[in-house]
């Protein structure tokens, strides 16, 4: 009795019928994970005292914060070293994508190869 009931998933159509629940359960749960991050919090804040210091500045620093504007980092290489020409370019490149007050200007690199 117990042998019959301990391979009755493992017959030929069983398994089938198995495996089709486990996907009926997936899919359903994998959709609602996606959403998962609309709800969690994982900023320091969110895990210290409402008193400390840490949360505080995390609260002041948001509202120094666009949402809007991504940190970018350009670099200019040239293997025989920078030339003036190439520093007018990346200035020119800096200030056509300089916000107020965000970007900071360009500089050469200790060798002089890259800026």
């Amino acid at each position: 009795m117990l042998r019959k009931l301990m391979s009755l998933p493992s017959g030929r159509v069983a398994k089938w019928v198995v495996l089709a629940l486990w996907i009926a359960l997936l899919i359903p749960s994998m959709m609602l994970a996606g959403k998962l991050g609309d709800v969690e919090r994982n900023d320091n804040s969110a895990w210290l005292p409402s008193n400390a210091e840490s949360t505080e500045v995390v609260e002041q620093a948001e509202k120094f914060q666009s949402t809007d504007t991504v940190p970018a980092i350009v670099v200019y290489d040239r293997p025989g070293g920078i030339a003036r020409a190439d520093m007018a370019k990346a200035e020119a490149d800096a200030q056509r994508s300089r916000t107020p007050k965000r970007s900071k200007a360009s500089k050469a690199s200790r060798d002089g190869h890259r800026a």
